[in-house]
């Protein structure tokens, strides 16, 4: 009797010990993959120079040592000019929304119509480089960024206020224009929501329009220079779209600023009354940056682009597996006659960026096995003059900040 319950209790203790060791690896291995996800963190954030994805309690501090402490705050005493909002959003829970109107009270001892932020100044700052890596994702609205004649400035590489290496918006285009070469006064512009570039006004004509009421995140890596040497580097949603060579400077390390400013707000030529746009996870990069560093992944906002499928046809589509697929962008596919399509196994597919595809034809695909699909689609206006103390936004932990008059010019 005592044999036959031994028989049976033995399993069940075996088992018990079994579940024990099991329990006691999983709690073992909980704070590795915690320490190794720390550390790729750490990893990341030790090759930027600045980081502000607008999630604390403040935004934009003047002081500090913070990783997001920022150089200055050009902009008038109204907490519509600058702010945090919840929505819309890129990723996390809050993003920075830029504000600029006719009959705003002016800034700076120029008296110009902007909403800007210096985020860092190359002549101050010891730890800037001649090669450095420059990120943020931008937003937008149909509401607030209207199709307008007159142009907008975004973003500013500024030196002393011409010729510099600036981001620009015009006629429902946003575009890089670079710095001229040498002895030329052309500045070349280069499409960011497309790939074409040119010197002319007329270049504009063959560029991409903006896609409003959506997400997009860009990457400039640079080499800063007079010469031969020089280099940018434009990445959208973390394809390269352009590769610049030559001069992107001409007189010093320049001061990266981004927002908004319009000089047509000052004498009336624009047709509108105010300008918005979202800015969120702004970064600067160290020279051992990598586009890694600089991309944030998969977007967690809305309105991170749209997809279109239309099909025509007998299509047969079979999975057996883990599947996940995301596709961030704007997606039109088109398929014409029979497609059988099977996969079996475990598969990953990851689109970003701007897709046509069309099949006309009949097509039968068979995978067995693991497989992992990766693809990734593919002023001038200036500031010169004294500086003025000004606010920042109420209530955000702003500090006062100066305020760089300009010509019109760059600004």
């Amino acid at each position: 009797m005592n044999f036959k319950f031994r028989n049976v209790l033995t399993p069940f203790l075996l088992g018990l010990a079994v579940v024990a060791c099991e329990q006691k690896e999983m709690e073992q291995m909980s704070p590795n993959a915690a320490i190794t996800a720390q550390s790729t963190n750490a990893a990341t954030t030790a090759n930027l120079l600045y980081e502000e994805t607008f999630e604390g309690s403040s935004y934009f501090p003047l002081s500090g040592s913070t990783l997001n402490k920022t150089h200055n705050v050009e902009n008038c005493e109204t907490d519509w000019t600058l702010s945090s909002v919840s929505s819309p959003v890129f990723q996390g829970s809050k993003a920075a929304r830029f504000e600029i109107r006719q009959g705003q009270p002016l800034v700076g001892s120029g008296e110009k119509i902007r909403s800007e932020v210096t985020i860092i100044k190359g002549t101050e700052d010891s730890r800037f480089t001649k090669d450095i890596w420059y990120s943020f994702a931008v937003y937008f609205p149909s509401v607030g960024f209207e199709y307008d004649d007159e142009r907008d400035c975004l973003n500013q590489w500024y030196e002393d206020g011409s010729d510099e290496t600036t981001i620009r918006a015009e006629k429902d285009k946003v575009f890089l224009e670079v710095t001229p070469k040498e002895g030329s006064s052309s500045l070349m512009k280069y499409d960011l929501f497309g790939s074409n570039s040119g010197s002319s006004s007329s270049a504009l004509s063959t560029f991409n329009n903006i896609p409003k009421n959506q997400w997009n995140e860009f990457t400039f890596h640079f080499i800063h220079s007079e010469g031969s040497d020089g280099l940018i580097e434009v990445f959208r949603n973390g394809v390269k779209i352009h590769h610049i060579t030559g001069r992107n400077m001409h007189l010093e390390y320049p001061k990266w600023k981004l927002g908004l400013y319009k000089s047509s707000f000052l004498d009336g030529s624009s047709k509108h009354q105010s300008r918005v746009v979202y800015f969120d996870n702004i970064r600067v990069g160290k020279t051992a940056a990598t586009l890694v560093d600089m991309v944030s992944g998969e977007a967690t906002g809305s309105n991170t682009g749209s997809t279109s499928e239309t099909g025509t046809g007998t299509t047969t589509d079979t999975n057996t597996g883990s599947t996940t697929e995301t596709e961030t962008g704007t997606t039109t596919e088109t398929e014409t006659g029979s497609t059988t399509e099977t996969e079996t196994g475990s598969t990953t597919e990851t689109e970003t960026g701007s897709t046509t595809e069309t099949e006309t034809e009949t097509t039968t695909d068979s995978n067995t096995g693991s497989e992992t699909e990766t693809t990734v689609d593919s002023p001038t206006d200036t500031d010169a003059g004294s500086e003025t103390k000004i606010k920042g936004p109420k209530g955000k932990g702003q500090t006062k900040g100066k305020a760089y008059g300009r010509t019109n010019k760059a600004a």
